[in-house]
């Protein structure tokens, strides 16, 4: 139960939600923290103090004394029980505490005997580690109260930093993105004061006061709060902001403010045109709501028609053909004598330059409105001769009444007489100024979602013309695909971006490309880009498939993000889970730094990767094994380290050794080319401590020139912190072995010297069967040491068990052997191995085994119940009738003790045979 509370403290959201809050794991270490630590270990008297924090999968030290790894995995950690405690956790003796027993730091280096943690507990309750001390040697009495008062002073003190950090982290984020905010909307507000001051439609923003009637509510008035340009010239109210219109037009039609207080009122744009007794004018105006219902906010757009108007009751009376132009989109005729220089003109035309109304001008005076800088693009007498002049035009105009700012276009034709000299030109002019104005808040539109992909840094767009084959895309994403900028503004065709995706991936994602195309469906994939320089990143692209009404494939936009930093922290992150699988499954020193450095080459693409063990005194590094990219040549061997450089100063503080160009760096410049004959141009060394002392190191090499990132250097410290303890497990086991070896072969001579004093002692005894019984059980007892000396006395195979015993009295081939694989603790192997040998003993004698034709079967189970069990069954066939003995021998004794002891054993003696069950504890006879 303990441990199922432990568990899900561990795994509680709210919890680690906290500690990735807190943003300290695998940051490095800090004054503030280790003086804590350091100071924890004086106060308790003990040599290991930590700061320990627990993850989802780990305990991470942020700081620590007297521990060599900064970071194990759960299993190893005592910490995570403290996450629950109220107070205080003091385990006087971790080998005798049931929840602590088996862990591999107890049973294992360092062997901690005493632990006390006291909670890290945040502000809002919830416990993120401990701040505990540990000791290699128990203690009965624990701590005194001084010492447990001053361990929780302590805790409040390293919660108080970690708190600290949290919130100066969250104050540094918030302040920047108020500063992006703040910039935004400088930037957008300066667009749309520049727009709002050069449109020439007016515009202005009123607030609405109504006022209640038996009708209900109705606009009594209106003031203005915001006006541009075009607002005065287009009304004649001048310093109207802040004024009411009441008081500027106090007859002003009520029409007006009904429509308006619609609008408030409802949320529903209106488009109307409409005249105004003052300033008596004819206006087209839009107005809708703005802010919320409560604030009673209208917006108005207008433009001034009174002489669109005035010229259309003038021609109501005019020519079909005019009046027919005029209904047709407001587009003005004229005619062009070019002997003369008069230019006939309809009404219509006058009215989009903003002249009076009159049927013939001389070709200056409708120039006169064109701005300067348009005035290149008219046509010449020379170009109005030969009939150049013909191509259309658009110009700028500031009209003759009102100075307005219109777009005209122009288009026209010659006419010649008989000999083909012109002689006359017609055509036609229309007013474009709201396709420009259109164009350009499209402009400004793209140009804020520009900034937006820019201000993103990893964000890149593109629109694809399918039938045209040109892909049109911005900067950003332009570089990531290797295309110039500028060809990608213009339209590249797709083949120019195809060409940067992965070689690996460039088929599939191919595939994937067509099958959007033909089903006008999404397209969302993650694949790889290669640059010429060999830098690989990952992308995601997502688009969608347009086609026309024929289900002709038209037009394929979509975004592309740089998901690099996620993807290279995924695959650092399986790296390690990789390297753990493959370091639980291998035993030897070479196998495991192999193993390493493969996964770390493969992570970091280098071409060469491994661990070196270091012999301190001698300043030599031992590498047995590494691995090496095609062409790179293995470095295996031993190297002095004061011929290749003074980095191991460096290294023998503890500090990792990062050299981006030996022959740039001091530290190697002297020696680099002793490095660049190894094909070594970039390293990293990561040191490896224990006790303070640099006992080995991990290494990454490159051939050429490369930069690294803070989370590559952290992914090779915590790889080659994994290697040591790995290293170390072996060395461990490997000291074992020969332990275990010499124990088996003075347990072995001790009792044949036994059997020898036995022999000797009781040879001269008449009935020599019980000597040869007690021989035959020392026998048996020494072929169980041998089958738990195979697997180092923590556990036997219970099958090996079973059929070494078995088969010292007589052939395999009389028993009937099943039952699944067990393995069984040291205990319960030698109560098996005497069970089974006083059963086969009695077999042979009076049973199953004494006839040819007799058979045993023995089999286990394990038998589901309040307690799981074992049980162990004898049945004997084809022997005697079986009989209860007469006498209770030791050997009968033995068997009715059953299973270690338990006691919990049915004999049934029938004419079929012996039929015999055993039952015991699972927990006392599997190895746990």
């Amino acid at each position: 139960m303990n441990s199922l509370l432990t568990d899900r403290t561990v795994g509680d959201p709210d919890r680690l939600a906290a500690l990735d809050a807190l943003g300290v794991l695998d940051t490095p270490a800090e004054t503030d923290f280790d003086d804590v630590v350091r100071l924890a270990t004086r106060l308790c008297a003990v040599p290991v103090g930590l700061v320990s924090l627990v993850s989802a999968d780990r305990q991470w030290f942020k700081a620590r004394v007297g521990f060599p790894a900064s970071e194990t995995d759960l299993d190893r950690s005592v910490c995570r029980i403290a996450l629950s405690a109220d107070d205080l956790l003091v385990i006087p003796d971790l080998a005798a505490d049931p929840r602590t027993a088996a862990n591999p730091l107890v049973t294992g280096e360092p062997r901690i005997r005493f632990y006390a943690g006291a909670p890290l507990r945040l502000g809002n309750g919830l416990v993120v580690g401990s701040l505990c001390v540990i000791d290699t040697a128990p203690r009965p009495g624990g701590l005194t109260p001084e010492q447990a008062e001053d361990l929780r002073v302590l805790a409040r003190q390293v919660v108080a930093q970690l708190e600290l950090r949290g919130a100066l982290r969250g104050r540094a984020e918030a302040a920047e993105a108020s500063r992006r905010c703040a910039d935004d909307a400088r930037r957008s507000e300066a667009r749309y004061r520049a727009l709002f001051e050069a449109i020439d439609t007016g515009f202005c923003t009123v607030e609405l006061r109504f006022e209640d009637t038996p009708g209900g509510q109705r606009v009594a008035d209106y003031r203005f709060l915001e006006v541009n340009p075009a607002f005065v010239a287009q009304t004649g109210f001048v310093g109207a902001v802040g004024r009411w219109m009441r008081d500027l037009v106090p007859d002003h039609d009520q029409h007006w403010f009904d429509l308006y207080g619609h609008v408030a009122l409802t949320g529903q744009s209106v488009r109307f045109e409409s005249g105004a007794v003052a300033p008596n004018r004819w206006f087209d105006v839009q107005a809708f709501r703005v802010g919320t219902p409560e604030d009673r906010r209208v917006a108005i757009l207008f433009n001034d028609i009174s002489a669109r108007r005035a010229s259309e009751i003038a021609l109501r009376a005019s020519d079909t053909r005019s009046r027919l132009a005029q209904e047709a989109g407001q587009v003005g005729t004229f005619e062009l004598d070019v002997a003369s220089g008069a230019i006939t003109v309809s009404a219509e035309y006058c009215r989009l330059h903003g002249l009076p109304v009159a049927p013939v001008y001389t070709l200056a005076d409708v120039t006169a409105p064109i701005l300067l800088a348009d005035r290149a693009k008219l046509s010449t007498e020379a170009s109005r001769a030969d009939g150049s002049a013909a191509e259309p035009i658009e110009y700028r105009i500031r009209r003759a009444d009102d100075g307005a700012l219109r777009w005209i276009t122009r288009q026209w034709q010659p006419a010649r007489d008989g000999a083909g000299v012109i002689v006359r030109w017609f055509g036609t002019v229309r007013d474009v100024t709201e396709r420009h104005i259109a164009q350009e808040i499209l402009r400004v539109s793209e140009e804020r979602l520009s900034l937006a992909f820019e201000a993103s840094g990893s964000l890149g767009w593109w629109d694809w013309d399918i039938p045209n084959d040109r892909l049109y895309a911005g900067e950003y994403f332009a570089r990531m695909y290797g295309v110039d900028p500028a060809l990608a503004a213009a339209g590249a065709p797709l083949a120019a971006f195809i060409a940067g995706i992965h070689p690996e991936d460039r088929t599939w994602v191919g595939e994937r490309i067509a099958h959007a195309i033909e089903t006008a469906g999404d397209f969302a994939e993650e694949y790889r880009l290669l640059a010429a320089d060999g830098t690989v990143t990952w992308v995601h692209a997502r688009g969608r498939c347009y086609h026309d009404a024929e289900g002709r494939p038209l037009r394929y936009p979509g975004v592309a993000t740089d998901i690099t930093a996620v993807k290279k922290a995924g695959l650092r992150q399986d790296a390690l889970l990789r390297l753990g699988d493959r370091l639980r499954d291998l035993d030897t020193v070479p196998g495991l730094v192999q193993a390493a450095a493969e996964i770390v080459a493969d992570v970091l693409g280098a071409s060469r990767a491994g661990y070196g063990l270091v012999e301190p005194v001698d300043e030599t590094l031992d590498i047995p094994t590494d691995w090496c990219a095609p062409a790179i040549d293995s470095i295996a061997g031993s190297y002095k380290f004061r011929e290749y450089g003074s980095h191991i100063e460096d290294l023998k503080r503890g500090e990792i050794v990062l050299i981006e160009d030996v022959e740039r760096d001091p530290r190697s410049r002297a020696t680099a080319e002793r490095f660049l004959a190894l094909g070594i141009r970039t390293m990293i060394n990561v040191p490896v401590m224990e006790r303070g002392r640099l006992v080995g190191i991990g290494f990454v090499h490159y051939a050429t020139s490369r930069s690294f990132r803070p989370e590559e250097l952290a992914f090779v410290q915590t790889v080659t912190d994994r290697v040591q303890v790995a290293v170390g497990r072996v060395q461990a086991e490997q000291q074992q072995g020969l332990l275990n070896g010499e124990l088996s072969h003075r347990l072995k001579n001790t009792l044949a010297m036994v059997q020898g004093i036995a022999g000797q002692t009781l040879r001269s005894v008449s009935d020599q069967a019980p000597v040869r019984a007690f021989t035959e059980r020392l026998i048996a007892l020494s072929r169980a040491h041998d089958v738990l000396m195979q697997d180092s006395w923590a556990a036997a195979p219970i099958r090996s068990v079973v059929e070494k015993v078995l088969a010292l009295q007589t052939s395999l081939d009389r028993f009937r052997i099943e039952g699944p694989g067990l393995a069984l603790a040291p205990q319960a192997t030698l109560s098996l191995s005497l069970l089974l040998h006083e059963l086969t003993t009695n077999a042979i004698k009076y049973g199953a085994l004494s006839r040819e034709a007799g058979f045993v079967r023995v089999a286990w189970w394990v038998e589901e119940g309040p307690e799981r069990s074992i049980v162990l069954a004898w049945e004997e066939r084809g022997g005697p009738a079986a009989v209860a003995p007469t006498r209770r021998g030791f050997g009968a004794r033995l068997i009715e003790t059953g299973l270690i002891g338990t006691r919990d054993t049915r004999l049934d003696y029938s004419e079929r045979g012996l039929d015999a069950e055993f039952r015991a504890p699972i927990s006392q006879v599997v190895a746990s």
